[in-house]
C-alpha cells in the first residue's frame, strides 16, 4: 500500500550524479504504484484483498533499463504463470519494480523483491497504475513467496517473506534459488495453501469509525434533488489487520439536496469487484458534486 516511499541506495563508479535525486522525485511525482507497505506489515487477508491476481509462476528472465524519461532505473521480471489462484492473469506476466543495474549504475530500493532466475514463486499482484499490462507486487516483498523443494523431505516448502534487509553478496553473479537463506522461516506448501484458502474465504467488512477519502467520479440524476453518486478512494487504507481498501476502490451512494447542500448516504465499497456494504454519510455545499473531494465517515 502507498504508505512510505522506500530508501534508495545508488552505487556507481562514474556518471549521472543526479540519478538518486531524479529517482526519488519520479517515484514521488509519477507514482508507479510501487511503494506499497514497505513500512507497514500486511496480513495474508490484506494481501488477498489488495490483489487482482494471485499466481504461481516461474521466473523466465529479467531486464533492467532506464524509464522513458531517463530519470530512473526500472527492472522488469518475466513470470511464466503455471497456476492462477485468483484473477485471470495471462500466461506470462511482466512484474515491474524500481531499481536495478544498467551498465555501471546500480540502484537499490529497500523492500523490492529479489527474484531468482528460474525461481518458483507465489505472487500477489495488481496492475501498474501507469501501464495496466504490467504488474506490481502488492506490499512489495511481502507479496512474493518463494517455493523450493526440500532435499531432505522432497516436499515443496514456502519461504515466508522477511522484513529484515538481506545483504547482497556482490562476489556472486547470482544467488542460489534451491535453498532458503539462513534463518528464513518456512512452511510446507500445503500448509500455506490452507492459510491462503482461509484468507480468501474470510468475510470482508469495513470497520466502523473510519474515514475514507474519495473524489466523486460520476453522478446520475434520479429526480428533483436526488442523484446516484460514485466516487473512488484516493489513498490506500489498512483500517485493521484483516482489511485492505486500495486506492481506486469505488464507493457508491445516493445524494439528496437539502437547504442548499448535498447530503450523501453511502451504501457500499467495491474492492476489485467485491462489494462490501457500509453505512456512511457526507455533506457538501454547492450545486455540483462531480470532481469534489470529501471524506466518507463510516458509521
Amino acid at each position: 500500500m502507498r504508505i512510505r516511499y522506500p530508501k534508495l541506495e545508488t552505487g556507481k563508479s562514474a556518471g549521472n550524479p543526479q540519478l538518486a535525486i531524479g529517482f526519488l522525485l519520479t517515484l514521488f511525482v509519477a507514482g508507479l504504484g510501487v511503494a506499497r507497505a514497505s513500512a507497514t506489515t500486511m496480513s495474508l487477508e490484506q494481501l488477498v484483498q489488495a490483489s487482482t491476481d494471485i499466481v504461481r509462476g516461474q521466473v523466465a528472465g529479467q531486464e533492467s533499463r532506464y524509464n522513458e524519461t531517463n530519470t530512473q532505473i526500472v527492472t522488469f521480471t518475466t513470470i511464466v504463470v503455471g497456476e492462477r489462484i485468483k484473477g485471470q492473469a495471462p500466461a506470462t506476466v511482466v512484474v515491474e519494480q524500481p531499481g536495478g543495474t544498467v551498465g555501471n549504475i546500480r540502484s537499490d530500493v529497500a523492500g523490492t523483491v529479489r527474484f531468482h532466475e528460474g525461481g518458483d514463486y507465489l505472487l500477489f499482484l495488481e496492475p501498474a497504475r501507469l501501464n495496466a499490462s504490467r504488474r506490481l507486487v502488492v506490499g512489495m516483498m511481502q507479496g512474493a513467496y518463494r517455493i523450493y523443494r526440500d532435499a531432505a523431505t522432497n516436499e515443496d516448502r514456502v519461504i515466508q517473506p522477511s522484513s529484515k534487509p538481506v545483504e547482497r553478496d556482490e562476489t556472486k553473479a547470482s544467488e542460489p534459488a534451491a535453498e532458503p537463506p539462513g534463518g528464513a522461516e518456512t512452511i510446507t506448501l500445503n500448509q500455506f495453501r490452507q492459510q491462503l484458502s482461509a484468507a480468501m474465504a474470510a468475510p470482508l467488512a469495513v470497520p466502523r469509525g473510519i474515514s475514507i477519502p474519495i473524489v466523486i467520479e460520476t453522478t446520475e440524476f434520479e429526480g428533483v434533488g436526488r442523484m446516484r453518486v460514485v466516487g473512488r478512494t484516493t489513498a490506500d487504507l489498512l483500517p485493521n489487520s484483516k482489511t485492505a481498501i486500495p486506492a481506486g476502490s469505488t464507493v457508491e451512494g445516493s445524494a439528496q439536496r437539502w437547504q442548499g447542500a448535498w447530503k450523501v448516504y453511502w451504501s457500499q465499497v467495491s474492492v476489485h469487484g467485491v462489494s462490501i456494504p457500509i453505512s456512511g454519510s457526507s455533506e457538501e455545499l454547492g450545486e455540483s458534486l462531480r470532481g469534489r473531494s470529501m471524506m466518507v465517515k463510516v458509521k
